[in-house]
């Protein structure tokens, strides 16, 4: 940070880059300070916090939890849970933070956006797993005739902010052609422990008579990856993957008739623009218990009263966006500093509609004549072609 000062650049600091604001793409001829090596995790004697490096990431922290069976982020908004951090200011001073060290940034940084500093440490409280260390996660499939039941099951299930603590439940409208030729709402529900434990909740989800479900045990600490392919390695998290911001909406309940509209104007966005097809509408909630509890005015976050959030993610592939001389352009830089990867890069789009009804568009595109020795690199050569563009 003083080296960047000194020589007058802008600096950014990244852990994993699971940043989707679009003011990051503005930050060009600066210093990146990576914090990828910052990943140690030393657990207190008394088992209430451990001390995380600031880069460390979920799947690392709860993996290592769960060897003493922990786990962070049970309960609780993840800034309720911050007790402490190290800070690199903007002016290369190194502080401590926390109600009794500056507690003026204490209270702003768990609420009020970023760029306070650079956290290379920090102190977070963690739990005893409640239920042993599994989670059950069902998926349940609904058609847009059941939307007022489903939501309707849901107002019940969330009943102004007291769903149970060991219950997540969720919902994605999202277009399944596989499954229906109209979007369709996916129901995730995930309970902290076995199946047998939340059969009380599944069984009066079955009554609502879904077109179709899958479920799973497995161990917590998988959870990013067996629930979302959201872990290191997986599509999901590879670098450029193309989604605009998702800023919530926060609301008590839910508005069935008011989600009736959000279905119609989604179904005519992507029937009007192919391309969105792979966008979605997320619904959440959470138990909002130990959210409650905090008194509001010790942090800065504002939205306490929100017991359900909903945002739209627009998701569209690079690949169309891009003309054919850029891709070979990148195409023979790649062959010459990859020589391995004798397979090419682009044929990465017409692996992220899930649509067999627009994919065909996608492969007779110009990116057509070239295919990924991977997914995960496809979409590294794509970060880059749009940075050469």
């Amino acid at each position: 940070v003083k080296f960047a000062n000194r020589i007058n650049l802008p600096f950014l600091a990244i852990n994993r880059g699971h940043g989707s604001v679009s003011a990051l793409g503005t930050f060009k001829y600066g210093v990146l300070i990576k914090l990828d090596n910052l990943t140690s995790i030393d657990i207190a004697a008394d088992g209430e916090s451990a001390v995380l490096g600031g880069g460390v990431y979920s799947d690392l922290l709860l993996a290592t939890l769960a060897k003493k069976n922990k786990v962070a982020g049970y309960a609780g908004l993840m800034g309720d849970n911050i007790l402490e951090m190290d800070v690199v200011t903007a002016n290369g001073s190194e502080i401590t933070v926390s109600e009794s060290s500056n507690p003026d940034l204490y209270w702003a940084m768990r609420g009020a956006g970023q760029n306070f500093g650079i956290v290379t440490k920090f102190r977070y409280r963690i739990f005893e797993y409640p239920n042993g260390q599994d989670i059950f996660h069902a998926t349940y499939h609904f058609t847009e005739d059941q939307l007022e039941i489903l939501f309707e099951h849901l107002n019940g299930l969330i009943n102004n902010g007291t769903l149970p603590r060991d219950v997540n439940a969720y919902v994605v409208l999202r277009s399944k052609p596989l499954i229906s030729p109209r979007p369709v709402f996916v129901y995730h529900f995930y309970y902290f422990g076995t199946s047998e434990q939340a059969l009380p909740y599944t069984q009066t989800i079955l009554s609502l008579n879904p077109i179709s479900i899958s479920n799973a045990t497995f161990p917590y600490k998988d959870v990013s990856h067996r629930s979302f392919q959201a872990s290191i390695g997986d599509p999901t998290c590879a670098a450029g993957i193309s989604t605009k911001t998702r800023f919530p909406v926060g609301v008590k309940s839910y508005n069935v008739s008011t989600n009736r509209k959000i279905y119609d104007l989604f179904e005519d966005m992507i029937t009007a623009h192919p391309a969105l097809t792979t966008s979605f509408v997320q619904f959440e909630a959470f138990p909002m218990q130990a959210v409650k509890a905090v008194d509001p005015a010790s942090t800065a976050y504002a939205h306490r009263h929100d017991d359900i959030l909903v945002f739209v993610s627009p998701l569209y592939p690079f690949a169309l966006l891009i003309p054919q001389a850029t891709q070979k352009k990148y195409y023979n830089y790649h062959m010459l500093t990859h020589p391995r990867s004798h397979q090419g890069i682009l044929h990465a789009v017409s692996s992220v509609p899930s649509q067999r009804s627009h994919s065909h568009k996608i492969r007779s595109s110009s990116a057509a004549a070239f295919r990924p020795r991977r997914f995960a690199d496809a979409i590294e050569c794509l970060f880059k072609l749009r940075q050469w563009r």
